[in-house]
């Protein structure tokens, strides 16, 4: 399903919260990996009521109730058929078509955050950003910086799964593609956003720890938000 946004007026329109500009009496293709960016994104819900902004799902265009249900996420996620069987084993044209509402697993959440936070110099060592004690399993994470000098760190039961420096993802990559990508690791050069998406989900069994620093000594840096993708077991 396309996330189409449409600006209906005659004005730019910059949705601070993605940093994203929205030309005047145009239309934007959202891109997949910024689902989660308009998922949490309280400006958006505001241009689309205000009808600044209108929605629309590649077929229509829709209301500002559906358009916020499709940004952020609550839209159904199969079609089922009753009745599709004939007397010769064709489909049944006049069966009746059902629409199962979207299921979310009780223990499933998206955890988010739009506080800055100050990350400390490189010899003062690593900022918690976000830490979840239990068990459970982690399927994503992005998080927006104030710079591409910043190094994270992602450790699960205690045991470091990466610890990468920003600016060397963007360093290793000599294209003019705004997103680079090390297996599961993305960094996006025009938003400071880094993008943890593995093939499959992370199981841990005692917690999950996301830290970072500036990687000099110069300045201090900032993580900006961040959302996380996580199945909280116990």
């Amino acid at each position: 399903m396309a996330k189409i946004l449409k600006n209906t007026t005659n004005s730019d329109i910059f949705v601070s919260d993605t940093g994203i500009l929205i030309a005047a009496n145009s239309s934007y293709d959202t891109q997949p990996t910024d689902a989660l960016l308009w998922a949490a994104s309280d400006e958006l819900i505001i241009h689309l009521g205000s009808g600044d902004l209108l929605g629309n799902d590649g077929t229509k265009d829709l209301t500002p109730a559906e358009a916020t249900k499709i940004f952020q996420g609550l839209y159904p996620s199969s079609v089922g058929i009753d009745g599709v069987t004939t007397t010769n084993g064709g489909l049944d044209v006049n069966a009746t078509v059902t629409i199962e509402p979207f299921k979310v697993n009780n223990t499933f959440r998206v955890d988010w955050s739009k506080t800055k936070v100050d990350l400390k110099k490189q010899s003062l060592g690593y900022t918690s950003i976000y830490t979840y004690s239990g068990t459970g399993n982690l399927y994503s994470f992005k998080i927006q910086f104030n710079s591409k000098d910043v190094e994270i760190k992602l450790s699960i039961d205690g045991i470091t799964i990466f610890e990468v420096p920003c600016d060397l993802l963007e360093d290793l990559f000599h294209n003019e593609d705004s997103m680079v990508s090390l297996f599961f690791l993305k960094w996006d050069k025009s938003k400071d956003i880094l993008t943890f998406e593995p093939k499959d989900p992370m199981s841990f069994g005692t917690s999950v720890v996301i830290e970072a620093q500036a990687d000099s000594e110069s300045n201090s840096k900032d993580m900006k938000r961040y959302m996380i993708n996580i199945d909280k077991v116990s």
